[in-house]
């Protein structure tokens, strides 16, 4: 027994039974923090039966055409999710064309904005932003462009080959200038004048030449000359 009259075994036995119960504790307590440390920040925030859907529907564009009183139209059609049409979006019209080299290039045509209906019509000459005409009869490739607005999107088409029946030659004359009435009247008139002075010189040197060899012929002598008076006398 110690001084206090507790037995030393019973002192020795309650010691380790706390030592114990402390390290295991803290055992638990290093676990814990382990696995809090372990887990992704995320699951805690957010339920496991919540779910997020981004996906929506990309948009779609046709086109048709045909010619139409010696004119090509081209009326493109632009639907969204669902197959709704998109107002107030600008479609680029283009023909495809080989006379830069193969394979073919598309040449822009001008953009027009759809309608309520997210149709976007395009008359080949039909008005002044639009005056380019098919150059050469037979199959050509036309098509409409929409590129959406959306981050990463890319540029969507569709094409469509009309038959042309009735071409415009791509040379245009220059106008006509304002003076060229005139240059042709001047041309002329400097023609005549011309024409008028060389036949003035001309007649001029044959009189001339007239009078020069009339000047050079003999005169006949009066000495040389009898009288008729003294002819008949010597007879």
């Amino acid at each position: 027994m110690d001084h206090a009259g507790v037995p030393a075994g019973s002192t020795t036995g309650t010691s380790h039974r706390v030592a114990d119960a402390t390290g295991v504790l803290l055992l638990v307590v290093l676990m814990g923090m382990l696995g809090i440390g372990a887990a992704h920040p995320a699951s805690a925030a957010t339920p496991q039966n919540a779910s997020v859907s981004t996906s929506t529907s990309a948009p779609t564009i046709t086109i048709k055409g045909a010619e139409v009183g010696g004119k090509v139209q081209l009326s493109a059609t632009l639907t969204v999710a669902n197959g709704q049409p998109q107002a107030g979006a600008p479609v680029e019209f283009f023909f495809n064309t080989t006379q830069f080299g193969t394979p073919a290039r598309p040449v822009p045509l001008g953009s027009v904005t759809t309608d309520k209906t997210g149709v976007a019509t395009l008359i080949l000459g039909g008005d002044a932003n639009h005056l380019y005409r098919p150059t050469t009869k037979g199959p050509q490739e036309f098509g409409a462009t929409f590129t959406p607005t959306t981050a990463d999107a890319k540029p969507i088409s569709s094409t469509v080959s009309v038959n042309i029946t009735v071409a415009r030659s791509a040379y245009t004359p220059a106008p006509a200038k304002p003076l060229a009435g005139l240059g042709k009247g001047l041309v002329l008139a400097i023609f005549t004048i011309v024409a008028a002075i060389w036949l003035t010189l001309i007649t001029q040197i044959w009189r001339v030449r007239r009078v020069r060899l009339a000047v050079q012929e003999p005169a006949p002598s009066t000495a040389n000359r009898e009288s008729p008076a003294r002819v008949g006398a010597g007879r």
